[in-house]
């Protein structure tokens, strides 16, 4: 029987044969919670996977597990070293959007696409402020989209123009606003992604 990190680093090198180069393509890393991995009779927490998706095929390039006394901060500079990034856009939720992690995310030659919400609040004020600023005196240069799914409305704000540094980050295009409109939700989730840099 194969140990788990054997088969963890079994698969990934057998994923990254079939799926070849992943230059110009999006690999999202996101954290999950297997259903019925949770074991009730002896109290044991559910298990917590980071997987790497190849957005452009469909497929997984990797799994993970996140021990239960960290979190997926710790695991995402494994796995990004573990993926031959190089020319891929890797895009992370808010939770991943972390200096260290962009930094590692660029030197491999990569892109970022990196979400922002109030877990980092100072950086989300000063983009909110940006936001509604804009929007607001530049309507001919600001782009929405609104979609539809599961009952929901969801517009997206596009801005194609430059904006100033904020925090650790230039504001480029496409910065993206979420606004959820439902009944009992209505937030804003922010992107914002390193591009045009020198090894493109």
């Amino acid at each position: 029987i194969l140990k788990p990190k054997s088969f963890e680093q079994f698969f990934i090198s057998w994923m990254a044969r079939v799926n070849g180069s992943n230059e110009g393509t999006q690999i999202a890393l996101d954290g999950k919670a297997p259903r019925g991995s949770y074991d009730k009779a002896s109290a044991k927490e559910a298990m917590h996977l980071l997987n790497a998706c190849a957005v452009d095929h469909g497929i997984c390039l990797g799994q993970m597990e996140v021990d239960t006394k960290t979190n997926e901060i710790t695991v995402v500079p494994q796995m990004l070293d573990a993926l031959d990034i190089k020319g891929a856009m890797i895009s992370v939720d808010a939770l991943n959007t972390q200096k260290e992690i962009a930094s590692q995310i660029v030197d491999a030659k990569a892109d970022d696409t990196l979400a922002l919400k109030g877990n980092h609040k100072i950086l989300n004020d000063e983009v909110q402020t940006i936001y509604a600023s804009k929007t607001k005196k530049n309507q001919q240069k600001v782009v929405t989209q609104t979609e539809k799914e599961h009952g929901r409305f969801t517009t997206w704000t596009y801005d194609g123009e430059q904006a100033r540094k904020v925090g650790f980050r230039i504001l480029q295009f496409p910065f993206r606003a979420m606004v959820l409109n439902h009944p009992s939700e209505r937030q804003f989730l922010f992107e914002f992604q390193s591009i045009n840099r020198d090894h493109r």
